[in-house]
């Protein structure tokens, strides 16, 4: 079988993506630049420890190796899901129902993205596959936020005038769209 081998420069490209919005953010004081460069790291260690479990584990052959680390992710998809409630249940109980019902049909909160998925399942080494769903996802986060802050940027030049005064009459209300 053969694919695109990327190297590491291809994904540091596409990274680059998420430093102009960070650099945006700073220049317009939005304060998105710390989570942006944190989840960026997040999920690049997130992946590449992913990548490399998946390398040995395929090496290893082993159903107890994999059954073990499977229960980790859930564990982690467990902790993960309590760590983000505003108000969680006490002592156990905010951490075990959500990780037991993870362990019963754990696929959406711990699954491998799509992209690796399809690779890896085509009998690409999950390492490479590490690197084509790191391009993609920095694609699209870097994409997806250049793309909504034009928008947002045309939006606020449209309803604003020389003077920087806001122009409710260039808004329409939709019924009045008829």
């Amino acid at each position: 079988m053969s694919f695109i081998a990327l190297d590491y420069w291809d994904v540091a490209l596409a990274a680059s993506l998420l430093i102009v919005n960070g650099g945006l953010s700073i220049a317009f004081r939005l304060g998105l630049e710390r989570r942006l460069a944190i989840a960026a790291v997040r999920m690049v260690v997130q992946l590449t420890l992913v990548g490399l479990v998946l390398k040995a584990l395929f090496a290893a052959s082993s159903p107890w190796l994999t059954t073990l680390a499977a229960l980790v992710m859930v564990g982690f998809a467990g902790r993960e899901a309590m760590a983000r409630q505003d108000r969680s249940f006490t002592g156990f109980w905010s951490y075990g129902i959500g990780t037991s019902a993870m362990c019963v049909a754990a696929t959406g909160l711990v699954s491998l993205p799509g992209m690796m998925t399809g690779q890896i399942l085509a009998g690409v080494d999950p390492v490479e596959a590490v690197k084509y769903q790191l391009l993609v996802m920095f694609l699209i986060g870097g994409g997806t936020a250049l793309g909504v802050f034009a928008a947002v940027m045309a939006g606020a030049r449209r309803l604003t005038d020389a003077r920087h005064r806001l122009r409710l009459d260039r808004l329409i209300a939709a019924e009045d769209r008829k």
